[in-house]
């Protein structure tokens, strides 16, 4: 008697134990296909785009300032381009470095980078309108 309650104890442990990862594996699967799905709206969006690379013309130009200070929060973007993925909101007021400038479609782009705990997405693209004070070393006083 005592080997058949341990035999059912041992079968409802197990049948526990299988519920719990098909559900894990339910949710996994209904995770990948929503993640499929949304990969395939980005991919539909940029297949989309009107915009030709043939089209771009890049001008870069040697900046006359090292460092900056963000005048208002902007977009940080991955390319100096407007319609360009956004990696992340600048706040105002953040010390930034100028690495680069360049000219497209007659409006200057700064390549810039800021400091960042985890150094993820702290470099990229901002149009020069969103610097307000210009800096030739980090300790010389702002020029407005």
């Amino acid at each position: 008697m005592f080997i058949f309650i341990l035999f059912i104890i041992l079968i409802a442990i197990s049948t526990g134990i299988i519920y719990h990862f098909y559900n894990l594996c339910y949710l996994q699967k209904r995770q990948l296909m929503l993640l499929t799905k949304q990969n395939n709206s980005l991919k539909e969006n940029i297949n989309s785009s009107k915009m030709k690379s043939e089209n771009i013309t890049l001008l870069y130009k040697s900046t006359n300032y090292a460092y900056g200070v963000i005048e208002n929060p902007c977009k940080l973007h991955i390319s100096p381009l407007k319609n360009s993925p956004v990696l992340c909101i600048l706040d105002k007021n953040l010390d930034i470095e100028i690495l680069d400038s360049v000219e497209v479609f007659q409006e200057i782009w700064y390549e810039i980078r800021f400091f960042s705990k985890t150094n993820i997405n702290n470099k990229g693209w901002i149009s020069d309108d969103n610097i307000s004070i210009f800096k030739n070393n980090i300790l010389q006083k702002s020029i407005t």
